[in-house]
């Protein structure tokens, strides 16, 4: 499989365009393409999805009862070789938007838990797909990101992504914060430099 055909998708969940969490996704999917890697961005507030309205339906086939688009995404998504998800924290989570991304992967859930037709912990599947977060926040204290952080984890767990690295950026309070920020941004380069060069 060609690099290209083993994809690059980064799940960028900031509401805000060209805030901090755009700028440390890009400067990362820079060193990924500095690999020679292509990548593609999934914006969840971009997208015309509904939210999981509950009705377990999924239960029945693995598959969204709601005709959004959807079905699609999580083929796409569950296809790639290396996922990166980007978020911004608000109120100690990720925002709505991304939160409700996410959701909606109950279906896929469903093929783990109710129908046994995908096995997220297959050793065999898990070397084959590898993620990277990058977690932008204002506040140092290590307890306002942890739950964000488990909410991802377990999003990665249920579609089985081996939790590859992370990149935890503080200190972001203001739009823009991450200019100044040159050790971040270099950071972040490097980082998706070595998530597809390992």
């Amino acid at each position: 499989m060609s690099k290209t055909e083993s994809g690059v998708i980064c799940i960028l969940g900031s509401p805000r365009r060209e805030g901090n969490t755009d700028r440390l996704a890009s400067e990362f999917l820079k060193g990924v393409e500095s690999k020679g890697y292509h990548s593609r961005v999934i914006i969840p507030t971009e997208l015309d999805i509904s939210w999981c309205d509950g009705s377990n339906q999924c239960f029945r086939d693995g598959l969204c009862i709601i005709r959004d688009g959807m079905n699609e995404i999580y083929e796409e998504i569950l296809e790639a070789s290396h996922l990166v998800i980007a978020t911004p924290v608000y109120f100690m989570g990720p925002p709505g938007s991304l939160k409700s991304f996410i959701d909606r992967f109950q279906a896929v859930w469903a093929r783990t838990a109710i129908l046994k037709t995908f096995d997220p912990d297959d050793e065999l599947w898990r070397s084959k797909h590898k993620a990277f977060v990058i977690i932008a926040a204002a506040s140092e204290k290590p307890n306002m990101i942890r739950p964000t952080r488990s909410i991802l984890k377990a999003f990665l767990n249920i579609i089985g992504f081996t939790y590859a690295g992370e990149l935890i950026a503080t200190g972001l309070d203001r739009r823009g914060d991450v200019l100044i920020r040159e050790d971040l941004l270099k950071k972040a380069y490097e980082a998706g430099s070595c998530f597809v060069g390992s």
